[in-house]
């Protein structure tokens, strides 16, 4: 029986057809394992991201030693801290003291420690160390010195900062309590090393309380704060942080311009 005409194949187009379907399966397979690879690394860096997901739940404080009191004798901001964890029970608590927090910044990039390594009195690294420690593990820092007076609801705001009241009852944003949308504290970082610097330059060195306040403390977070805000960056301040912290000898508080600075 003779073959229809299509079927009638040389040994050599034989062949070809042979090489052309094996080369297009190994193609397919490579293919496949290649996007089998793909899928798993996706899956690992998931893994990693979960695994380093910033929780909410926890209340940083920080305690340095600036030649006053060692914490063991610091009963008020024992009590303090005992006032917070009753008030918020369902929140983890980390002391950051000057063991912790050094090796804290040994992991830090080369360009914090250099800063880190530049600052002129203990005072600088609390309140910059705060920013780093949010960044790394979210959360909310509160000062030893400051106190809830009504249990923590952080889910009602992306953004709660600190509020102190001046003699003429006009209520000042404060670097004594924060708590921002993640993806800003790289941006405070970088804005207050920026301004570190710039004051530096700028400002005489027996300006010390001047610039200490505008380069990485209450000033220049105060400055951030409002450029974000006019940016649509932050929402509005909700009114009930108003009253949510006490800090009422902070004002008139004059030990932190005695020792370190």
């Amino acid at each position: 029986m003779k073959l229809p005409k299509f079927y009638n194949f040389s040994l050599f187009q034989i062949n070809l057809i042979s090489i052309i379907y094996e080369f297009n399966i190994n193609l397919i397979t490579r293919n496949k394992k290649k996007m089998k690879m793909k899928i798993n690394k996706k899956k690992m860096k998931m893994k990693k991201k979960s695994k380093k997901k910033m929780t909410n739940k926890i209340i940083h404080n920080v305690f340095l030693d600036i030649g006053f009191k060692p914490f063991s004798e610091r009963l008020d901001y024992q009590e303090n801290i005992e006032h917070n964890k009753a008030m918020n029970p369902d929140f983890k608590f980390i002391l950051w003291d000057d063991e912790r927090v050094n090796e804290f910044i040994k992991t830090q990039p080369e360009y914090i420690k250099k800063i880190w390594g530049e600052f002129p009195a203990t005072f600088y690294k609390i309140d910059f160390v705060r920013l780093l420690i949010l960044k790394e593990y979210g959360g909310i820092y509160i000062d030893l010195d400051t106190i809830t007076k009504i249990p923590l609801s952080i889910e009602d705001s992306e953004t709660i900062t600190g509020f102190w009241i001046n003699k003429q009852g006009k209520i000042n944003i404060n670097n004594n309590v924060i708590k921002l949308k993640n993806d800003l504290y790289d941006e405070l970082i970088n804005y207050a090393i920026e301004q570190f610097y710039y004051r530096k330059k700028s400002m005489p060195s027996d300006w010390v309380k001047r610039r200490f306040l505008h380069s990485v403390s209450a000033k220049m977070f105060i400055r951030f704060i409002k450029q974000r805000f006019n940016k649509g960056e932050i929402e509005k301040l909700n009114i009930k942080y108003y009253t949510l912290f006490i800090d009422e000898k902070a004002e008139y508080n004059s030990q932190w311009l005695l020792y370190g600075l």
